[in-house]
């Protein structure tokens, strides 16, 4: 008999978003692409991003056959959108546009899970000139990883205030994609997926499913552990990626 108030209590505080906020925040992020994608170029991260799309791409297995401080995953990603389309910088940086779109729609709706849809807009609306557009829009892991890691906070946001347990499984397969493509940001993210679950449990208004969580984690975490080790990735991952920080 609760659940009508609730209903009410909710569109009240968060009423419906007016239906132009999307379309006229991803026109933002396509007109600063217009301007920005193909201005200049930066033979420092982005040219080690496209070589390790490229050696990718003939077979080679990131931190076995090549160094890098970044997820194995990160070049995985460049390496199938450019084995799709083509390796250049432009195609690459094509891919950022389309990744910092997403970012700035996941801002708007994590904004939107918690405020009214003005200031989800406002928040929406900086992120257009914040991050991607400074690098010319290069899908560097952490832009690729950041991507994720929001949208596993989405995710988790709507599995603690709706109680849904497939969202939280959900949330915890890209906790996971988020960790293997940068693991220092990933860890970040993990750490306030867990701060978020212990709170909703202490407050008891909302319910974070964390064992969901957890399998869904594990889901992609363990064969992609089982994965390094059989290609023999699994030590220079670790010495890469943990010991060198």
């Amino acid at each position: 008999h609760l659940a009508p108030e609730r209903a009410v209590q909710r569109s009240s505080v968060h009423p419906q978003a007016p239906r132009w906020h999307i379309p006229a925040l991803m026109a933002g992020v396509a007109a600063l692409a217009l301007w920005r994608l193909n201005n200049g170029i930066d033979l420092g991260d982005e040219g080690f991003m496209a070589h390790c799309a490229a050696r990718v791409m003939e077979g080679q297995v990131p931190h076995r056959d090549f160094y890098s401080l970044q997820g194995p995953l990160s070049s995985v990603i460049l390496a199938g959108w450019s084995k799709v389309f083509g390796l250049s910088f432009l195609k690459l940086r094509v891919l950022g546009a389309l990744i910092h779109g997403g970012m700035v729609l996941l801002t708007y709706l994590i904004a939107r899970r918690v405020s009214d849809s003005r200031w989800a807009l406002a928040a929406g609306a900086a992120s257009i000139i914040i991050g991607l557009p400074h690098m010319r829009f290069a899908p560097l892991a952490v832009w690729q990883g950041l991507a994720l890691s929001m949208l596993s906070v989405w995710l988790a946001l709507r599995a603690a205030q709706d109680g849904s347990r497939k969202l939280a499984f959900a949330s915890g397969i890209t906790a996971s994609l988020s960790l293997l493509v940068r693991h220092d940001q990933g860890a970040y993210m993990v750490l306030s997926i867990l701060v978020l679950a212990a709170a909703t449990r202490w407050v008891g208004r909302a319910r974070f499913n964390l064992p969901a969580w957890i399998a869904g984690a594990l889901c992609v975490g363990l064969p992609a552990l089982l994965i390094a080790w059989a290609t023999g990735a699994l030590s220079g991952m670790w010495e890469q990626l943990v010991l060198f920080p």
